[in-house]
């Protein structure tokens, strides 16, 4: 199926439109049971700050922020950033 830019700008607007006429499950208060019950991954990131040193344990505000975002699991991703030598950057 090919579609013109017309017509895929009017499939996309139709779209956005049901998408806010709909109430969501993701805007739902985190303390309603479809959350507390779901198994949920934060694939980009992990808990803590964004301080210089990597070593550092995660302060109270961190860890108590971590507790109540509801997140079940953390995906991190390691893997040489920018100029780092690969050795290096483990």
């Amino acid at each position: 199926m090919t579609l013109k830019r017309r017509e895929l700008l009017q499939h996309t607007i139709g779209l956005s439109l049901a998408a806010l006429a709909t109430p969501t499950l993701f805007a739902q208060d985190p303390d309603t049971s479809f959350y507390r019950d779901s198994i949920v991954i934060d694939g980009l990131g992990g808990p803590g700050g964004l301080g210089q040193d990597e070593n550092a344990l995660l302060n109270a505000q961190e860890l108590q922020d971590a507790v109540e975002s509801g997140i079940t699991a953390v995906n991190m991703t390691l893997g040489t950033v920018g100029t780092t030598a690969p050795l290096a950057a483990f």
